[in-house]
Formats: structure tokens, sequence, C-alpha cells
């Protein structure tokens, strides 16, 4: 006998329909799908998160996990341009007259 209210049911049976249609929803798994050889020490790790507890203790930082910042915008006043043309100008021995 299912605890569910229709309303719980509803929804879930719209999930399934959505999973159907678009994929499941993605499962990241601890088990590496290779064992990891340990550029740090050497040891095969067949767990990601042992490989990652042993670099953390060793001082090590993982690469390529972290997530990408975003970048700010460039944004320069024109003034502050014409003061760098100008100056580096200067510095070249070149006149803007």
């Amino acid at each position: 006998m299912s605890k569910r209210t229709p309303e719980q049911k509803a929804e879930f049976a719209e999930k399934l329909a959505y999973w159907r249609k678009n994929g499941c929803p993605g499962i990241i798994r601890d088990e590496a799908a290779q064992p990891i050889v340990s550029m740090a020490d050497g040891k095969t790790y067949d767990s990601k998160s042992q490989y990652r507890k042993a670099l953390k203790e060793k001082g090590f930082v993982e690469l390529g996990d972290e997530k990408p910042e975003k970048e700010k915008p460039l944004i320069s006043k024109t003034e502050d341009i014409v003061a760098d043309v100008k100056k580096t100008a200067a510095k070249m021995g070149v006149s803007l007259g």
C-alpha cells in the first residue's frame, strides 16, 4: 500500500515523463571509471574521494574541478586610455601633436 498522496503521485508522474523524454538526472559515483595512479605518492586509487583526501593530506591541489569564475568585463574610461597612449608615446619619444 502506497503512502504517497495523490499530489505526490502526480508530481512523480510528471518527473518520470520528463526523464523518459529528456534522460535521467546525472549521478556522480565515487568509484573511478579506471584506477587513478597518483602523481603525488605513486599509489593507485579506486575511489575518487580517497584520492582527493590523499592529495589534500600532502598539501596538493587538484586542478580541473574548480568552477569557472565569470570574467569581469574590461571597462576603461576614455581619459585613462588617452593618458596611457600619451605616456607610452612619450617613453618612445613620439609626439602626438
